[in-house]
């Protein structure tokens, strides 16, 4: 294929795995409160689980079309406003699953964040989520009522489960999601775009002086950007990260 897609990222050292501080099995949501974020959907999937300590976190403006639908759940859900992002990611790792119910959205940041902090995702199999999560994999893909409750109830069910796709998670995320790859892939396509257009201008090509400078400039940051991500430590043991492999820069 000729096309290269470049993926939002988050900042792994913000988002990162914490350990849960408790036993509660915690559903956990981020984001607006909406009938098109699905908040319907969940709230009424979340009162099908018949399970002991249980608990459903909302985190989000709640939306004047669904506040109706939200108040017949009070007693069984806990709302929080916006949290800062360092909040925002502590409430990760207190989840023993992360849910996106969206009927429509478009990339939903909050799987990154939450995948990133090792936690599984149940999504709405639609848009950029069939991209983000592999089902059965980082987490499942829904898309009935019914496929809501087995998903998290697979998710209570199998401690063993949640820790294979926590890792998994984390791992996803690592590879593919984080800023130390997004922007640098970015910067690197649109330097070597601009380096191109620069030769093709008539009577010019490479002895315009701008034009090496660029590319030893470019040649330099890829040289540079590669040593900071080698393991030196792993290197005595013959290890090397995957993610040297990718094609990568000074972030």
């Amino acid at each position: 294929s000729k096309m290269t897609v470049i993926h939002l990222g988050v900042e792994l050292a913000t988002f990162k795995p914490q350990p849960k501080q408790d036993r509660t099995f915690r559903v956990m949501f981020a984001g607006a409160l909406s009938l098109q974020k699905g908040t319907h959907v969940l709230l009424q999937a979340f009162a099908n689980l018949d399970i002991p300590n249980k608990e459903l976190l909302l985190v989000g403006r709640i939306y004047p079309e669904i506040e109706r639908v939200v108040s017949r759940y009070k007693g069984a859900i806990r709302l929080v406003p916006g949290v800062p992002q360092h909040e925002l990611a502590a409430m990760y790792s207190s989840a023993s699953v992360f849910v996106i119910p969206s009927i429509q959205d478009g990339f939903p940041m909050v799987a990154i964040e939450a995948m990133a902090c090792g936690v599984p995702v149940v999504a709405s199999n639609i848009g950029a989520n069939k991209d983000i999560i592999d089902h059965g994999q980082q987490g499942f893909l829904t898309t009935t009522l019914n496929d809501w409750y087995e998903a998290i109830m697979a998710l209570y069910s199998s401690a063993d489960l949640r820790k294979s796709m926590s890792h998994k998670s984390r791992n996803r995320v690592e590879k593919k999601y984080h800023l130390g790859i997004t922007a640098p892939v970015f910067f690197t396509v649109s330097g070597f775009i601009f380096t191109y257009l620069l030769i093709r201008v008539p009577g010019k090509g490479f002895d315009n002086p701008r034009v090496i400078k660029g590319i030893r400039r470019g040649l330099q940051l890829l040289f540079i950007g590669y040593l900071l991500r080698l393991n030196f430590f792993g290197l005595f043991k013959g290890q090397i990260y995957e993610a040297f492999y990718l094609v990568d820069v000074l972030h």
